[in-house]
C-alpha cells in the first residue's frame, strides 16, 4: 500500500505551472474514471488564475486486461478544445494506447498543443513524450503490477481507497 506523497502532486504541478505560465489557455482534461481523484488533487495544486477542467471518457479495459479497443469521448457539454494547451490527467500510463487515442482526439479538435501528465507509468509504457505529447510529466514508475485504489479500480472496486496498491 503507498499513499500519494502531497510532495509528488506538488512538484507535478510546479512543473506544470513551468511549462505553462499564467496567461496561457490551460485545460486539465481527466480521462474517466481512474483520474477523477488524482486530477482533484492535482488541479488544487496547480496556482493560477485561470484553469479550465474538463473531462473525457476513453475506455479500453475489461477486467485487469486491455481490450485494445479504445473508445474516446467528451463529457457533458462538448467543450471547446480549440486554441488551448491540454494537459491530458490520468492516474497511470500503461501501454500508452488510451492516452494515443485520448491525445488524437484532442488535437483533431484544435488543441494548441497536448501534453500528459500520468501520476504512474509501468516498464512497458512509452518513455518519451508522445508523437504528438508537447511534454510528459510523471509521478512515479511502477513494477508491471494491476494496481487500485487512489481512482484505480478492478471491475468498479477499490477505486475509493485513499492509497495505491497491488492486487
Amino acid at each position: 500500500m503507498t499513499a500519494v506523497p502531497e510532495t509528488t502532486l506538488r512538484e507535478l504541478a510546479r512543473d506544470i505551472m513551468h511549462t505553462y505560465p499564467a496567461g496561457v489557455p490551460l485545460m486539465l482534461v481527466g480521462v474517466l474514471r481512474a483520474s477523477f481523484v488524482f486530477l482533484a488533487d492535482l488541479a488544487r495544486a496547480v496556482e493560477r488564475p485561470a484553469l479550465e477542467i474538463e473531462f473525457i471518457s476513453a475506455r479500453s479495459y475489461v477486467g485487469e486486461s486491455s481490450s485494445g479497443d479504445v473508445r474516446v469521448s467528451s463529457v457533458g457539454d462538448h467543450p471547446s478544445y480549440e486554441g488551448k494547451h491540454i494537459v491530458i490527467v490520468d492516474t497511470i500510463l500503461d501501454t500508452g494506447l488510451t492516452i494515443n487515442h485520448v491525445g488524437a482526439f484532442l488535437k483533431d479538435r484544435g488543441a494548441l498543443s497536448v501534453s500528459t501528465c500520468a501520476l504512474l507509468r509501468k516498464p512497458h509504457a512509452p518513455r518519451t513524450p508522445l508523437a504528438w505529447a508537447a511534454h510528459a510529466f510523471i509521478g512515479f514508475d511502477i513494477p508491471n503490477a494491476f494496481v487500485v485504489g487512489y481512482g484505480l479500480d478492478a471491475d468498479g472496486q477499490q477505486r475509493h481507497q485513499p492509497f495505491i496498491s497491488a492486487v
